[in-house]
């Protein structure tokens, strides 16, 4: 058998690990880009998640400048009623006057005193009716049963005028002996803080919260009135929002159910809390565009690289199967498709070597055509090439292991190489080789009574039987010998050459 073939293209383990290389490059390359922009999307939110906490610090100042404001006036107001404790106030004019400073405060829409029993003592709103009650209010009950100075938020109240929303902010007032004498309150707008928050939610989906200590909504951007008073508190407020000063959440909104990036900041030592949020959609809007284009640019390179890479590697399988060809041409005799001299020769040396290491034996068949110069000269050059063809592959075929090897030696000369083959069993193919040729009947001039086409064979057989010196030359000449011999008895026969060893090869 032939032991050279052409590798197939598709077969090449170059070629197959250089499209394995290509198809790894191509999917890799939009993967690493696709990784990349999550990182930037990870990033995106952390960057969000930090300018909304930011945001609430900077707006939790505002608010703690308007509460300062507040409890200022208030614990003037205190003051003043203090002073006047067991006299009797003008209260006409001390509405008066405090009607005159909140023009210099905006943001406070007016301050009132209520006694003890939450009966109103004096406003700044003259329009405020001297029977108006606090008592049921849950910031006077908080305040009546306390202690302390602290101010406190009291539910929102919607205006019966306007239909807006107001925040009362509370202050106990203690008398000289402890006792409870009275709330002060002052009014704000909810819409005050709206309208400061409208300033600084320019960026879309952002919205802004004012929140008491105890989880009420006080205002809010955009504005929904429905919500304003609605409580929060839950186990993240009382977990998460009230131990610490600031920081960042990320839930759904438990005013209308939108999932966003918080951020929070208490209103220094007052019972108010900004919230600042805004949707990952909003922040993310701008990162899916950038990812839609950066993953069509990157298949788009993947292509190219696919098409460029596929059609470079077609060319050097083209080039390496040329060269394998050629390769299998050069050492292939061009008439009978059998192995050439070239080819015998590396395989005989190979063979030798394999024998060698693996202590095994190793036989040659040495086969010349029997008169073949006189069946050229009768029957022409054209029907002596025919002649040589159909004998090369009746060899083939004689041959029925993958390990054994056939070539043209040269002329009208044949070559087998058995590996791992005794004399007996070389004796065996020679005597197959040579009854497959008659059973070809190629007409022929009876030369010695002998109408077809004969062969004669020489077999030698070497056995690495002990350490010595040698050459796979000695195994040819033997061969030859033994081929002479079968001339020279007869011809149309087969002889063996004594078994050689290493030592009488050497």
């Amino acid at each position: 058998m032939q032991s050279k073939q052409v590798v197939s293209r598709g077969t090449d383990p170059l070629v197959v690990g250089l499209r394995v290389f290509v198809c790894v490059v191509c999917v890799a390359f939009p993967l690493l880009v696709l990784a990349y922009e999550f990182n930037v999307r990870d990033s995106t939110l952390g960057k969000a998640e930090e300018g909304a906490q930011l945001t609430a610090q900077a707006l939790s100042q505002h608010a703690n400048d308007t509460l300062e404001t507040i409890d200022v006036v208030l614990t003037g107001l205190a003051e003043t009623l203090d002073a006047a404790d067991g006299g009797s106030p003008d209260i006409w004019a001390l509405g008066q006057s405090l009607a005159a400073q909140l023009r210099q405060a905006p943001r406070i829409r007016s301050v009132a005193a209520f006694d003890q029993s939450g009966k109103l003592k004096l406003s700044s709103d003259l329009q405020v009716p001297d029977w108006y009650d606090v008592s049921k209010t849950d910031f006077f009950a908080q305040l009546r049963d306390g202690y302390g100075t602290d101010i406190v938020f009291g539910r929102p109240i919607e205006s019966a005028g306007d239909g807006r929303w107001i925040l009362p902010v509370a202050r106990r007032l203690t008398r000289r002996d402890g006792s409870f004498g009275g709330v002060l309150v002052a009014t704000v707008r909810s819409a005050y803080f709206a309208d400061f928050y409208k300033v600084f939610a320019r960026q879309p989906g952002l919205i802004v919260s004012l929140f008491s200590g105890d989880g009420t909504l006080l205002a809010r951007y955009p504005t929904i009135p429905g919500d304003i008073g609605r409580s929060v508190m839950d186990d993240v407020w009382r977990t998460q929002v009230l131990p610490q000063t600031s920081g960042t959440l990320r839930l759904n909104s438990p005013i209308d159910g939108v999932e966003r990036l918080w951020g929070f900041s208490h209103a220094g030592s007052f019972p108010a809390i900004v919230f600042t949020g805004v949707t990952p959609s909003s922040v993310l809007s701008h990162w899916l565009r950038e990812l839609v284009v950066g993953m069509a640019i990157s298949v788009a390179i993947a292509g190219l690289l696919a098409y460029c890479g596929f059609r470079l590697i077609d060319q050097v399988a083209e080039a390496r199967s040329s060269e394998k060809r050629y390769s299998v041409l050069a050492g292939e005799d061009a008439l009978t498709r059998l192995s050439n001299r070239r080819s015998f020769d590396e395989e005989l040396r190979a063979s030798w070597e394999r024998a060698g290491n693996l202590q095994r034996p190793l036989s040659l068949l040495l086969i010349d055509v029997d008169h073949f110069k006189l069946f050229n000269d009768t029957h022409g050059h054209q029907a002596g090439d025919a002649c040589l063809q159909a004998l090369g592959e009746a060899f083939r075929r004689c041959l029925q292991r993958p390990a054994d090897f056939v070539a043209r030696y040269g002329g009208e000369e044949f070559a087998v190489i058995l590996p791992d083959t005794g004399e007996f069993s070389a004796r065996v193919v020679a005597e197959r080789i040579r009854f497959a040729v008659l059973e070809l009947r190629l007409q022929r001039e009876p030369v010695d009574r002998q109408a077809y086409v004969t062969v004669s064979i020489g077999g030698a057989t070497w056995r690495a039987d002990s350490d010595g010196h040698g050459s796979a030359s000695d195994l040819v000449a033997a061969a030859d010998q033994a081929l002479y011999r079968a001339k020279r008895l007869g011809r149309n026969r087969s002889e063996m050459a004594r078994t050689l060893t290493v030592e009488s090869a050497a």
